[in-house]
């Protein structure tokens, strides 16, 4: 390996030592999707470090002057040696490592507080581990650290109205040390193994197994790595279920048919052993009965949100979720099937609840068809609706009262190998539905969507492509209740067949 190692390599490395290699040796793209390129909305670590400098105005910045990361290192050494109080994007090397520092602090007795400033709201396992790399690599090179710290988002801010966000009441300090130095000696002992296997001219020998699907943004190489193993493959089953994967790849049991009967393994597995079996999909006799309060005639609903790390809308909080788009598709149950929807216009000046609800309430409350759903997001938008919205909780809740929630019919009722153990709808829907495509459309998953709406939200693209941007939202709201049609239609073959 020619370069020190750094965090994001360190944590592929936990995952799979394979995983570290390939990223060493091999370039990868981690935007794989088309359309999250072109609708990147704004960085939110990077909204947060930009708030934050007023918190360090006399800060010297190593980065100034530009450079390699090595000149940049090389900078903060020297300001160390100057006895620089505050040292803004400083870069360390020590142990093998590297790491990139937001700010260091220099306390009254010479020792070193580095803060790790962050667009989360909490402490996760993954900060924690974080702040130990940190710590090792401050400890290697030399420096006596008195303690690591986090600046992370207030999750009780609430935005009292448009000015200028005040970066001293949304931001809040809080202290890594403890879970550092707790980790710190299994760390370093991981980091010396990771820093051995991308320093090797060949790849280390391991084999497919349930940790190749541990990371829950997944790995850019699983297709690869497992691209000459069965459908049935046991590290397909569904995760949600929490089966003892390792065990049982452990024990030679490689094909989800070789499971053994056993019923008190989850439904879910159960279900997968058995379109193993059928050799690719099972289907519970009672389907018919649970598909039966979905109709049709029914109305199929879909929510678009935006939840930014820095409250936009004056009476929100960090990441709170703001529907600005539902889509609707309705059967009359005799072949006739309609569209509406409604977006709301992209302006800070107050979020668009009272809008997106008296909507929903002039669609669909003068019904009582079904409404069909996947997943309880829709639920939960309606909810907090209804709760923002007191003189409209009635209509609100009437509506959430006719939800069917068809993923809770496919889990307990469906499994396809092509899901893969997913039963996400993007998975699911393609599988029983093969017609029903994404790849045409410009925008293609629920972030891409979050993510264009707040670059129009903000300003940040001319009138032109607000629009195009807007048509775009529109199409892909649509193929998701779209999607959910066809969903339901495949599901009611499938029980008149089984």
């Amino acid at each position: 390996m020619s370069h020190p190692l750094e965090f994001r390599a360190y944590r592929d490395g936990q995952h799979c030592l394979l995983r570290a290699w390939n990223a060493a040796h091999h370039s990868r793209d981690d935007a794989s999707d088309a359309s999250s390129r072109a609708y990147a909305g704004p960085d939110p670590l990077a909204e947060v470090r930009a708030l934050a400098r007023p918190l360090w105005p006399d800060a010297v910045d190593a980065s100034e002057g530009g450079g390699s990361l090595a000149d940049v290192a090389a900078r903060t050494t020297a300001l160390i040696a100057q006895g620089c109080p505050r040292i803004r994007e400083a870069v360390v090397v020590g142990h093998g490592q590297r790491v990139r520092l937001d700010v260091l602090e220099r306390t009254p007795r010479g020792r070193w507080i580095a803060v790790l400033i962050r667009n989360g709201t909490r402490v996760s396992w993954a900060l924690a581990d974080r702040a130990a790399f940190t710590l090792h690599t401050l400890r290697g090179a030399g420096l006596d650290v008195a303690a690591i710290h986090a600046l992370l988002l207030d999750e009780s801010y609430v935005r009292p109205d448009l000015d200028p966000v005040d970066p001293h009441a949304l931001l809040v300090r809080r202290s890594l040390s403890f879970p550092a130095r707790r980790r710190l000696d299994r760390l370093a002992d991981a980091s010396s193994r990771v820093q051995t296997t991308m320093a090797a001219s060949a790849p280390p020998t391991q084999a497919p197994g349930a940790h190749c699907r541990d990371d829950r943004d997944g790995c850019p190489y699983l297709e690869a790595c497992t691209a000459t193993l069965p459908a049935d493959w046991t590290g397909w089953l569904p995760r949600k279920d929490r089966p003892p994967l390792r065990e049982w790849i452990a024990q030679g049991l490689v094909r989800m048919a070789d499971l053994p009967d056993d019923r008190r393994l989850p439904r879910g597995v159960q279900h997968a052993r058995l379109a193993s079996q059928a050799g690719g999909a099972y289907v519970s006799p009672s389907l018919t009965a649970a598909l039966a309060p979905a109709g049709p005639p029914a109305a199929y609903l879909d929510f678009e949100c935006v939840a930014t790390a820095v409250p936009v809308y004056a009476g929100t909080r960090p990441y709170a979720v703001v529907p600005f788009l539902w889509s609707l598709h309705e059967d009359d149950g005799a072949g006739g099937l309609t569209h509406r929807d409604d977006l709301a216009p992209a302006e800070v000046s107050a979020a668009p609840l009272r809008r997106m609800a008296e909507g929903l309430i002039d669609a669909l409350g003068g019904s009582a068809t079904p409404i069909v759903v996947y997943s309880g997001y829709e639920r939960d938008r309606l909810r907090d609706l209804a709760a923002a919205l007191p003189d409209l909780a009635a209509p609100l809740e009437a509506i959430q009262a006719r939800l069917v929630d068809l993923l809770e019919v496919v889990r307990e009722h469906v499994y396809d190998l092509r899901f893969r153990g997913s039963f996400s709808i993007k998975a699911v829907a393609p599988a029983l539905a093969p017609a029903l495509r994404y790849d045409d459309l410009p925008i293609r998953d629920g972030l891409a969507a979050a993510q264009a709406y707040e670059r129009v939200l903000r300003g940040d693209v001319p009138a032109v492509e607000a629009a195009a941007i807007t048509a775009d939202l529109r199409a892909y709201c649509a193929r998701d209740t779209m999607a959910m049609v066809q969903l339901h239609r495949a599901l009611r073959t499938l029980a008149a067949n089984a």
